[in-house]
This record gives C-alpha cells, structure tokens and sequence, in this order.
C-alpha cells in the first residue's frame, strides 16, 4: 500500500473519531448471536444524555507510532429545531508537527440528530489533505424514506446519489446509539453506519472491564473490539487490525481511549479532558 493511501487511512482514524466514528472502524470476529441495533428495528433507542445536560465537550490527542500526531475536539449541544428538540455536534481535527510537514491534515464534523428516539438528520464531513479537499453530506428524508447524499472527491467532482433508508445511521447518530445501550461481557452488538456511499456493518464485542487512566483521569472502562463488513459490496474491511475501544462504565459512556494497527504502525487516540455543562437549577428562597 502507498504512504499516500496510509496517510488517508490515518487520516479516516483520526476525524472519525471526532465524530466517534473512528470508533466504528475495523475490529474482531462477532459473536454469534448479536444484538442488532437500526432504525428499522422498531426499538426507540434514546441519547445517554441526561435531559439536564446542555452541552457536551471532549478533547482527543491521536499519537501515530508513540509520536504525537493530531489533536481533536468534539462539541454537542441541545437546541429545538422546528419545535422539537434535537442534538447538534460539531468536530474538528487537525495533525501536529512533525507529522503535519509532510502530511498537513483538517477535518470538521457536523451532524444534527434527533432524540427520544435518536433519529439522524444531518451529517457533514469536510476533510482537505495537504492541497487536496473532499467531503460529504448526507441529509435523510424520513417520511419519504429517501437519503440524499452529496459528495466531492479529491479530484473536485461533485456527485450525487440517493439511497433507500434501511435502517442505516449516519457515524455520529450511530455513536449516540452506542452511548445510550448496556453492555455484558460476551455481548456483541451491530451497528448499520452509512459515512458515505456505503453502507457498513460494524459489529462490536464486549470483552470485559478494567480500570484504566487516561490525561483526563481515571475511569472504570468496558473494553470493546470490533469488525467492519462493507454490505455495498459485499466485502470485509482490511487494513486496520487489532482495534480495540475503551468507553466508561457508567450512564455517560465517555469515548475513553481507541487504537488501532495499520502498516505503518499504531495509531491511538485518547482523551484528555472533557466538560459538561447543565442547565441551571431554580433558586428556591428559603
């Protein structure tokens, strides 16, 4: 594989994850009877945040190798929107020197989602390499059941599709799913994630728990691994081994920690702070 075709491959982690996709990236075998989790399962699955929370802020450092490589940060925030309430998320990502010298990097994420239940509205991804930018946006159409998709390759092509909605998520409303489930050791839950054009299985597999540490702190954590199918074409995903994802044991699932093996080495990513604003409580006088 070219260093170009790794440099994209890293590149995918690392905005991804802002967008908690990286998290749905290549992982191990399923187990056998997995939880199926999607739109047209008929199950109303809810956000994990509490309705007091308006805001949400995460920070992620990515290091490729051991050697600092890229930084991400992660805003969601409550509003209402055409009188009902929905979550707005908002990602950015950029790679560090010395990385950035011969791979300069910028992502920005932003979704809009419905919640109670998580339904995906709006999903943009801007990406540009070096000199060369791409993105996608996808809106979904749920009365029609029509999802429209709109994207610009490295070469500045537009192009446009429309797909049926099958139960797929976009990366971002897939991962507000994913925060609100429980998880047992042996348990394996599927995920239908439409980033693209494509649609993908992912399946991930609790392995257990451990307490691990992190810059932002120390955390009870439940360890996942997972694997990714291209149901498009009918093919795995190779090119990431060993994936594993790290998310705190309890009602607020923090993405914690995330790495993965590519040709070139070990990519990782961890959190390194994170703040939750609420709503203010009334003052009662005494």
């Amino acid at each position: 594989m070219s260093r170009t075709r790794q440099r994209s491959r890293v590149a995918q982690i690392s905005v991804t994850i802002v967008a908690t996709t990286a998290l749905l990236l290549a992982m191990n075998s399923p187990a056998s009877n997995p939880q199926s989790v999607a739109l047209s399962g008929g199950n109303p699955y809810s956000s994990c945040i509490q309705s007091s929370v308006i805001s949400e802020r995460f920070v992620y450092e990515f290091r490729w190798g051991g050697v600092p490589a890229a930084t991400a940060e992660w805003r969601t925030r409550r509003r209402t929107a055409h009188g009902k309430g929905v979550l707005e998320g908002t990602g950015k990502a950029k790679t560090l020197k010395p990385v950035a010298v011969f791979w300069k990097m910028r992502g920005t994420v932003r979704a809009i989602l419905g919640v109670d239940p998580i339904l995906p509205d709006h999903f943009t991804l801007y990406r540009k390499d070096n000199a060369r930018s791409r993105s996608i946006t996808l809106n979904f159409d749920h009365p029609s059941g029509v999802l429209s998709i709109n994207r610009i390759g490295k070469h500045g092509q537009p192009r446009r599709y429309t797909r049926e909605i099958k139960g797929q998520y976009d990366p971002v409303s897939a991962a507000f799913v994913f925060r609100g489930l429980d998880f047992k050791k042996g348990d394996t839950i599927q995920i239908h994630v439409q980033p693209g054009k494509n649609v993908y299985c992912v399946d991930f597999r609790v392995l257990g728990r451990e307490r691990v540490t992190v810059e932002a702190g120390r955390f009870d954590a439940i360890i996942l691994s997972a694997s990714i199918r291209n149901l498009t074409k009918n093919e795995p995903c190779t090119g990431l081994e060993d994936t594993k994802v790290w998310v705190s044991d309890d009602s607020r699932r923090l993405f914690l920690r995330a790495q993965t093996t590519v040709a070139l080495g070990v990519v990782s990513g961890e959190l390194v702070a994170y703040s939750l604003t609420e709503e203010p409580q009334p003052h009662h006088p005494s």
